[in-house]
């Protein structure tokens, strides 16, 4: 039998790591997914360097800086014409409603008497006598209601005003005859 050398061993060791190489190259699939992979990076960085040509630059600022000042301009003069703000969506400052003028001392007077001589009636006379618009006017009515602390606007109709210019009287009997221990009219 043969005697093995030190060279055939080192032949066999180079022939199992070129088999070894042999079996870690890539299948076609490998290489074709491989192709995919940097052809998706190369159209990547493609659309990448496109974008950045197209971007803007300092150089264009000047006139992206007279596009804003024409869009100001055009804000400023919406605020102006109701038409473009409407348009626009800009609310308009409403004109203040003018505030009832306040009453005179006649007028406060009157009505310190009339809700002295109301306190003195039964509940059912105090709500026919405040419906009654020909002997109370709604002037009238607003300063009693402002006597008895209710406060009133030009939009509140009579109606409310009257309901609760009773509650009011009516209530205030109601605390009083409870504070006496009886029960008011």
């Amino acid at each position: 039998m043969a005697k093995r050398t030190g060279k055939e061993v080192e032949l066999k060791k180079l022939t199992a790591s070129l088999r070894e190489f042999a079996a870690s190259l890539p299948t076609e699939a490998d290489k074709q997914e491989l192709d995919r992979s940097v052809g998706a990076i190369i159209e990547f960085l493609s659309r990448v360097q496109r974008l950045g040509a197209t971007a803007p630059s300092r150089e264009n600022a000047a006139a992206f800086e007279g596009a804003l000042r024409s869009l100001d301009q055009f804000a400023e003069h919406a605020k102006t014409n109701p038409g473009i703000a409407a348009l626009l969506g800009i609310p308009q400052p409403r004109p203040s409603r003018p505030k009832s003028a306040p009453y005179t001392a006649d007028e406060a007077a009157a009505a310190q008497r009339l809700l002295a001589e109301m306190q003195t009636l039964p509940i059912d006379q105090i709500r026919s006598r405040l419906q009654d618009e020909a002997t109370l006017p709604l002037r009238m009515l607003q300063a009693l209601a402002s006597q008895l602390g209710i406060r009133s606007n030009q939009r509140m109709g009579r109606d409310v005003l009257e309901h609760q210019i009773a509650s009011k009287i009516s209530n205030y009997r109601g605390y009083q005859g409870l504070r006496a221990g009886t029960e008011g009219p």
